[in-house]
């Protein structure tokens, strides 16, 4: 038998990913304008998670910076 060493690492932006993937799959947004729903999911969490301001996080997710 082997054993691993390795631990599972889960990152910020992999559990971001995570939270967003099972808010999409159970609540449906409709939108209207610039931002789509997986867009608006990265604002309020991403604003949320980091104590950060909405406006902060729709400029980034406008850049592209989400994935």
């Amino acid at each position: 038998m082997t054993t691993s060493t390795e631990n599972a690492v889960l990152t910020d932006k992999d559990t971001l990913r995570e939270v967003i993937d099972c808010l999409s799959e159970h609540i449906s947004i409709k939108t209207q304008g610039a931002f789509n729903q997986t867009d608006l999911f990265n604002i309020l969490i991403g604003a949320a998670s980091n104590t950060d301001s909405k406006r902060k996080y729709s400029q980034e997710v406008k850049k592209g910076w989400f994935w």
